[in-house]
């Protein structure tokens, strides 16, 4: 089945395709469409609520604790990586978050932070590319000494959450930054997913 998350009661706008048809698997598959412009961030406290409530309409047809599922999406150059994290934790309880990415942006730091302090998460860990460290480092001075880091190679995006029994991977083309780009990517609810992810993940560190 096919799930459009910007289907709305009314007629959609006409530089907006419909959406129809079905990925061959019996997966549900989201769909976005359309790049959008971000908007422009006044405090992290306003642009987490204005994401949530963004990705709240647009990824509802998500069941994060019904296991074995896989969701495709694009970002529509509104959220990333970040933002799916931070919006995901936030709909379960005692969220364990490892977060890989190239970089890492000011403003996601922020608002890690902000979600760490209001308990989104019970631990948070990241694997950032060694190699580009200079390039962010006014980010890494937010979180460096407060959650482990490990400096790697890496060029994946990957956010893994786990609570309880409910295993959520990420794998995204967008960082942990901003940059109003059309992101691809998925989630999935298969432990057997997030299982393989974990492994080499948690070998980084």
């Amino acid at each position: 089945m096919l799930i459009d998350i910007n289907k709305k009661e009314r007629k959609q706008p006409e530089d907006v395709p419909p959406s129809s048809g079905k990925n061959g698997s019996g997966r549900k598959v989201v769909v976005g469409f359309a790049r959008r412009e971000p908007e422009k961030v006044t405090t992290p406290e306003t642009f987490i609520s204005s994401q949530d409530e963004y990705l709240s309409k647009h990824l509802r047809n998500i069941d994060y604790k019904k296991s074995g599922e896989t969701y495709h999406f694009t970002s529509n150059g509104r959220f990333a990586l970040h933002d799916i994290a931070i919006h995901i934790a936030s709909k379960l309880e005692n969220a364990e978050v490892t977060l890989t990415s190239f970089n890492v942006s000011v403003i996601a730091a922020k608002l890690l932070l902000r979600a760490w302090d209001k308990g989104f998460f019970k631990s948070l860990r990241f694997v950032l590319n060694a190699q580009k460290k200079s390039n962010f480092k006014n980010a890494l001075q937010l979180i460096e000494g407060k959650f482990p880091i490990s400096y790697k190679p890496i060029h994946a995006k990957v956010a893994l959450i786990r609570s309880g029994e409910h295993y959520i991977t990420v794998v995204t083309s967008g960082n942990l930054s901003s940059n109003g780009n059309i992101e691809r990517g998925f989630i999935s609810t298969s432990k057997a997913i997030y299982d393989f992810d974990n492994e080499w993940i948690s070998q980084l560190f």
